[in-house]
């Protein structure tokens, strides 16, 4: 056989295998059978023989690594990663982090505190502190305003050890940033009844007392209408 020949055959037999595989990869992803991924990984999704096929494996094991993502998936999520999943998170991601970005502020928005955590471990801390292009939420708006205090908790622990070591300035004025309505994450966390995100952010140093442009609420205001109207209706 030829050699070219020899190639196009070899092509062919891993393309094959790899969309063979490909459901299960995804579905235990999704499901968090990590044993199932490393073993396709190690198995199926290995080193590409040519430039074409690499791409279809790339980005197989990225639709999979972004349904581990979804469904809140860490340890499939990790398994991924440590076997070179490439989630086209790079240099190029712009103002709002670009995909990593929305990745990272979905998983905070979703309450997938580890998940969050491999993200940040893996793609950098400066994620931290992009915002969304539309909203103006970064990950620790994005958490306060679901109630997601483990993610809070994360995002928070983050900051501080960076305002312990040399970005204490940058640090603080995240736990106050605003979104594009002028939100808090400590007003968010007010305004839906998440006392303990609320509880947290205190606790780390937020300003409660920032006044939210378009009303002059803040954070305590919210709070105590909160507090008052619970009391009201249970004295009704």
């Amino acid at each position: 056989m030829a050699h070219s020949d020899a190639n196009s055959t070899d092509q062919r037999s891993f393309v094959d295998r790899l969309f063979k595989a490909y459901p299960t990869l995804v579905a235990a992803a999704k499901d968090g059978d990590a044993a199932k991924v490393a073993a396709l990984m190690d198995d199926v999704y290995v080193a590409a023989p040519d430039a074409s096929t690499k791409k279809i494996r790339d980005a197989q094991v990225r639709a999979a690594a972004l349904e581990a993502i979804e469904s809140g998936k860490h340890t499939t999520l990790k398994a991924l990663l440590d076997r070179g999943a490439d989630l086209g998170i790079g240099e190029s991601d712009g103002g709002d982090g670009g995909a990593g970005g929305a990745l990272i502020r979905g998983a905070a928005s979703a309450g997938h505190a580890v998940v969050l955590d491999v993200l940040l471990d893996t793609f950098g801390l400066e994620y931290m502190y992009f915002k969304d292009a539309k909203t103006g939420r970064t990950p620790l708006l994005c958490a306060a305003a679901n109630g997601h205090e483990a993610c809070v908790a994360r995002v928070l622990a983050r900051l501080m050890d960076a305002e312990e070591r040399d970005d204490g300035r940058r640090a603080t004025a995240v736990v106050d940033a605003v979104d594009v309505d002028g939100n808090t994450a400590a007003m968010l966390a007010a305004e839906n009844d998440h006392a303990g995100c609320l509880n947290q952010l205190r606790g780390a140093g937020c300003d409660m007392e920032i006044a939210r442009e378009s009303d002059g609420a803040t954070a305590m205001a919210i709070h105590r209408a909160r507090v008052l109207s619970r009391i009201r209706c249970i004295e009704d």
